[in-house]
């Protein structure tokens, strides 16, 4: 089945055709794709600076880690709809990309 994929953060959207065997697996696309685009950005990694600054309010690592996770989460978004040749959305981004992408 084709869809249509909308991913990114708050730096940059991708739109994407792909052809997945369900609407769950081309959901895990999308939300790993987001996830990839939001830490290819250096702005969206903790610095030393924010690191000492948890350290200082008694974060461990692991709640280091876990409010990361949750920054990550609060600044991803994902789009996945059933391709649909009517919409002018869907048929510019296949048309982009030449063929759908197969996951």
């Amino acid at each position: 089945m084709k869809f249509y994929v909308k991913y990114g953060c708050s730096e940059c959207h991708e739109t994407l055709v792909v052809e997945a065997e369900s609407f769950e697996r081309a959901d895990e696309f999308a939300e790993g794709a987001a996830q990839d685009v939001y830490y290819s950005y250096d702005c969206n990694y903790l610095s030393e600076e924010d690191y000492d600054l948890y350290e200082e309010e008694g974060l461990t690592e692991d709640e280091i880690s876990e409010q990361e996770y949750m920054d990550m989460l609060n600044n991803i978004e994902w789009i996945v709809e059933p391709f649909d040749e009517n919409n002018e959305e869907h048929v510019e981004a296949l048309h982009e990309c030449g063929v759908p992408h197969e996951i």
